[in-house]
């Protein structure tokens, strides 16, 4: 009605620009509508207050007329000779927008109405929708949108009166059955799900019971395997202390556990493990407590030392907190592998100390022989001496190589009667190596048996008399000398040998008695003011005295200043070095002594051009009695480098070798200026 009487000509509303006003009070009333509409679909299924419905109304009415007609601060539609403004065409959208939304919700809930009134709001609210776009074309307010948009505006309320004033008022029992059907309709759904549930509560009674029965069968099978099953059996729950494993109760055990651990169920269930062991490791604590926390199972061996028993065991968690262990007691078995393992150690042990004294460069001889007397082992001292390599003695028979009636008798007797023998300072010859003569050896043969007593092979084990042999080279030379059968250069040459022996047992005599000396803390330096170069030149006209054969040079700087040492100590240290080059060296290669000055050191060193000696030998060169396998036939017990070492490092010097395989030696040594 407002917006009738506020158009040009009506003479209602003079103040005011009569085309704005109009257009001002249909968006309001587009407003209204399209917001009712919409609330009015919204709230179908709900309880409205009417006389709050109604006052929320009259109150938003009443303040849209005030904010058109008193304050004057609504929003300009339509402005004239420009037409409509940007807030009358976002209006018009928005309304057709909410419409459009009232239409879905329609659809959503259009078994609330008939079908007839489903579609007859559906075609308003459309026309309606399609009224608002028609406002938003025209400029003149008589234009023809304008004209559109009325007409099509009184079709969209034809449509309001057919779905509400025919199908509410004219036609009020055909809304009324269809909400009782759709109530009838709710109710049938209702009973037909009541009586599924009924049905299904009737099934799961009856499931219930056979649930039940089959229980007791289960809980007496269950307790029947419990009581005779031949693992132990046990129900724990984990004691945690601020979240970490501390210690677990016993719940249930089974007799066997009784058994296993010899723990009584009734002094164990209820209570901890701390309480019943309070010794035991923190390892099963631990291992429990993980699987009741994360239920992960284990399984796994191990030993407890409150119980002395090794138990194999698996755990699982049934339940968080909860873990059950079914183990059985492994102790025999474990012993016995302990054992197994203990022999295996023991003869694993055995064997690498027989290897080790097999491989040693020790002074000791050491063969392992077949019943038919063939090599089977050999240690490398023994084939040094026999002038072998120990694998080319392997598989040659001992009495073909050293044929002795005597010593075969010997070795036959150990053999057939499994009883050692043992011999000391028995005289030998090599025929191989006429050159050694006779050597004087301490010998055992030990018979090596089976678990049935039956001999496999003899151990024959040798030390060599290092000082009787070169005594007794002089003493069967000088006999031989004094025949008078002998001639007269037959007798030169004994005598020869006879002194060569007695250097010989002069040097290892000398060299025994500096080590004593050393040992027995008396070793003492008579020093005296000295040309190094007279000591050298004295000691190794001595040298090629004794070995004429051997080539040994001098290499001396002209202007060396002297040293104070003690030049009988001097001359065993070069005296010792050289003869260490000849024996090790081949017989045409030369041994060189050079002397320089570094600093406040003389350094002395004595090359030659042999074999060379490995790293891994080196270490021990400076050890008593130690002798490399590179010895060959060379002959002595090991103590001229170590000599050396003690006189070098008296005099305030060091030694040591450079040296590889193939390229010879090098040994250097420094005293101090």
């Amino acid at each position: 009605m407002l917006h009738t009487v506020s158009y040009r000509g009506m003479g209602v509303f003079q103040e005011f620009e009569p085309t704005n006003l109009a257009a001002q009070i249909w968006i309001a009333a587009r407003y209204m509508q399209a917001v009712s509409l919409l609330l009015g679909i919204v709230f179908i299924r709900r309880k409205l207050n009417t006389g709050a419905t109604f006052a929320g109304f009259a109150v938003v009415t009443a303040l849209l007329l005030i904010s058109i007609f008193y304050w004057r601060n609504f929003p300009q539609v339509f402005v004239e000779g420009t037409g409509l403004t940007p807030f009358k065409d976002i209006s018009e959208y928005i309304i057709s927008f909410i419409l459009l939304c009232a239409i879905l919700l329609l659809i959503r809930y259009r078994r609330e109405f008939s079908s007839s009134m489903v579609k007859l709001i559906v075609a308003a609210m459309a026309v309606n929708i399609a009224s608002e776009m028609a406002f938003t074309l025209y400029v003149d307010a008589y234009g023809i949108f304008n004209s559109i948009g009325h007409l099509l505006k009184v079709l969209s309320f034809y449509f309001i009166y057919r779905a509400i004033i025919e199908n509410g008022i004219t036609k009020p029992y055909d809304l009324l059955f269809h909400n009782l059907k759709l109530r009838e309709e709710s109710l049938a759904q209702q009973a037909y799900e009541l009586a599924q549930v009924n049905a299904r509560l009737l099934t799961e009674i009856s499931d219930h019971q056979k649930a039940e029965d089959a229980l007791r069968q289960s809980e007496a099978r269950y307790r029947s395997l419990f009581t005779n099953m031949t693992e132990a059996f046990a129900l724990h729950e984990i004691i945690l202390e601020n979240g970490v494993p501390r210690d677990y109760r016993f719940i249930e055990v089974n007799p066997t556990f009784e058994n296993f651990t010899g723990l009584a169920a009734e002094k164990v269930t209820g209570k901890t493990v701390k309480e019943v062991l309070p010794d035991i490791e923190d390892y099963w604590i631990k291992t429990y407590g993980k699987v009741a926390l994360s239920g992960e199972p284990v399984d796994f061996e191990n030993f407890s030392a409150e119980l002395n028993r090794w138990y194999q065991v698996y755990a699982y968690s049934p339940l968080k907190g909860y873990f059950v262990t079914l183990f059985i007691d492994i102790s025999e078995r474990k012993n016995a592998e302990i054992e197994r393992e203990r022999l295996l150690g023991q003869i694993q042990r055995e064997r690498d100390l027989l290897q080790i004294i097999m491989d040693s460069d020790t002074n000791a001889h050491l063969v392992y022989l077949d019943c038919d007397f063939n090599f089977v082992r050999v240690n490398a001292t023994y084939a040094r001496t026999c002038g072998y390599t120990p694998v080319e003695m392997i598989g040659k028979n001992h009495f073909i190589l050293y044929p002795d009636k005597e010593n075969e008798a010997i070795f036959a007797s150990v053999r057939d009667t499994g009883v050692p023998a043992e011999y000391h300072d028995k005289p030998s010859q090599f025929p191989d190596q006429p050159e050694r003569g006779i050597t004087y050896w301490d010998w055992t043969l030990t018979p090596v048996k089976n678990s049935s007593d039956i001999v496999q092979g003899l151990v024959f084990a040798l030390v060599s008399h290092e000082l009787r042999t070169p005594l007794t080279v002089v003493t069967s030379a000088l006999k031989t000398a004094l025949d008078k059968q002998v001639s007269q250069e037959e007798s030169q040459e004994l005598l020869e040998i006879a002194s060569y022996g007695v250097e010989s047992l002069t040097g290892i005599l000398d060299n025994m008695l500096e080590l004593s000396r050393h040992q027995a803390g008396r070793l003492t330096l008579t020093k005296k003011s000295m040309k190094i170069a007279e000591i050298a030149e004295k000691t190794l006209k001595k040298l090629r005295e004794q070995y004429p054969t051997r080539i040994a040079t001098l290499d001396i700087p002209r202007e060396l200043p002297p040293v104070i040492v003690d030049p009988g100590r001097l001359d065993r240290i070069i005296y010792n070095l050289v003869e260490n080059a000849f024996k090790y060296s081949d017989e045409g290669s030369e041994v060189k002594i050079s002397i320089e000055q570094d600093n406040n050191n003389l350094v002395i060193a004595v090359s030659d051009r042999g074999k060379g000696i490995a790293p891994k030998d080196q270490q021990k060169l400076f050890e008593p009695f130690e002798r490399l396998e590179t010895a060959g036939k060379a002959k002595g017990i090991g103590l001229g480098l170590v000599v050396c070492k003690h006189l070098i490092e008296a005099h305030g010097g060091r030694i040591w070798v450079e040296s590889n395989p193939g390229e010879g030696s090098r040994f250097i040594f420094t005293v101090p200026l």
